[in-house]
């Protein structure tokens, strides 16, 4: 090998440790490996931030808190009110709000592609297709703490994007206009304590066979995305179980998902690997940068599919099934940062390409036409709603007096029935 293919060996290479110059190859000791940087990000790798990406980030947080507050307030809540009222079914409620997700998620999942230019790689052996009615779990890696943003941009391609439930931590549900909208929805929350999460997400999984429409729970077996500190715990837990130790994944949490698969009895378990190309370059995406405008410029998912068929024949071993696939997630991502895709058939899914780029732009100016009317109706219809409050208590005051009435009427006819009696004993 000669002293330029030498030199271009090295600069592409994972582990670029030299570098050319005129005088050959120089050795950097000091040089960090990429792998290393996928594994150990930090901030300090960071580009600097712009006002324009300020300006696109800000926009993306206050849609999606400011038309979750407006939907909350004038539609989740009064149509909760009245599903509890018995004055709306169930499946009419679960019907509006899937139509209002529909909207929402199209909008924010069409907001990141078209205006933060996110680029949705995705990859598999199969062309999925789901039917509307099919249940379906979703375990999916977890490496930061905006993994979870992007199942909508999946499955927007698959049109499903309006019945995922996402599994998350409690303290979500605090935040204001989308925790509330997450809880109304029932996305199942949890304390990281078995004792109460167990009864929690039991009544939660199984609300959501109550009607004819499938629902996708989406949940991270590791339990928390991946860092330094998680990776240290998860390597001792490794030695102590004397398992393999891995590096891109975290050890899995077993309990959790064996609850899912016997509540649930999902159709299918898709098994969904997420890789970020930033990180090769020690960029980690998180929250802060999503308010910066930074988006990923790359989300790549691996997905495969497992029908009910498959899972029953594991139905005993649930828990080394999972560990099987967070196996071969390690090896897949190892792959990925070592050559920058993942293995298999890149896919469309479902939708054209050119659908679902117009899609989402038809769905945000829908959308923010809505909150635009809402906010500016917001009197009208909230006096509407006062006044549907009105008719559900009077309903529910007159079933009571009703009731009331018919009680006293028995109590009465059976004094009278033992007075007659005494009179003629």
């Amino acid at each position: 090998m000669s002293q330029s293919d030498e030199c271009q060996a090295t600069q592409t290479s994972v582990y670029p440790t030299k570098r050319c110059v005129s005088g050959g190859p120089v050795v950097e000791p000091d040089a960090e490996p990429v792998l290393n940087r996928v594994i150990h990000p930090s901030t300090k790798f960071e580009t600097a931030w712009t006002w324009s990406g300020c300006i696109i980030g800000c926009s993306y947080l206050l849609l999606l808190v400011v038309c979750a507050f407006l939907n909350t307030t004038f539609v989740l809540w009064p149509l909760t009110l009245l599903q509890w009222s018995h004055l709306l079914s169930t499946r009419s409620c679960r019907w509006i709000c899937r139509f209002l997700e529909d909207k929402y998620f199209a909008m924010l999942s069409g907001y990141l592609e078209l205006v933060g230019g996110v680029k949705i790689i995705i990859t598999g052996d199969e062309e999925l297709q789901f039917a509307h009615h099919e249940h379906v779990l979703l375990i999916c890696n977890h490496r930061s703490e905006v993994d979870w943003i992007f199942f909508w941009n999946l499955a927007l391609r698959l049109n499903v994007h309006d019945r995922i439930r996402v599994m998350m931590k409690s303290v979500i549900r605090y935040a204001p206009g989308v925790g509330w909208t997450m809880m109304l929805l029932r996305y199942p929350y949890v304390n990281r304590n078995w004792a109460t999460d167990q009864d929690r997400l039991t009544k939660v999984i199984e609300s959501y066979k109550d009607v004819d429409m499938g629902t996708w729970l989406a949940m991270f077996p590791e339990g928390t995305a991946l860092y330094d500190k998680t990776l240290k715990k998860s390597h001792e837990f490794a030695s102590k179980q004397g398992e393999a130790k891995w590096n891109y994944v975290l050890q899995p949490r077993v309990k959790g998902f064996e609850l899912c698969m016997d509540k649930m009895d999902p159709d299918y378990v898709v098994d969904l690997t997420v890789a970020y190309p930033e990180l090769m370059e020690g960029v980690r995406p998180s929250p802060v940068r999503f308010v910066r405008g930074q988006f990923p410029t790359e989300v790549h998912m691996h997905v495969q599919r497992y029908h009910r068929s498959t899972l029953l024949k594991h139905k005993d071993r649930m828990g080394q099934w999972l560990k099987d696939r967070f196996a071969e997630k390690e090896e897949r991502l190892e792959h990925f940062y070592e050559t920058g895709a993942f293995q298999g058939e890149q896919q469309t899914s479902g939708q054209h390409a050119s659908r679902v780029a117009l899609l989402p732009a038809q769905q945000i100016l829908l959308f923010v036409g809505e909150n635009y009317l809402t906010y500016f109706w917001s009197r009208r219809r909230l006096s509407v709603y006062l006044r549907a409050f009105q008719v559900a208590g009077a309903s529910i005051h007159s079933m009571d007096s009703h009731k009331i009435h018919n009680e006293k009427h028995q109590d009465k006819l059976h004094t009278r029935s033992a007075d007659e009696l005494r009179l003629f004993t």
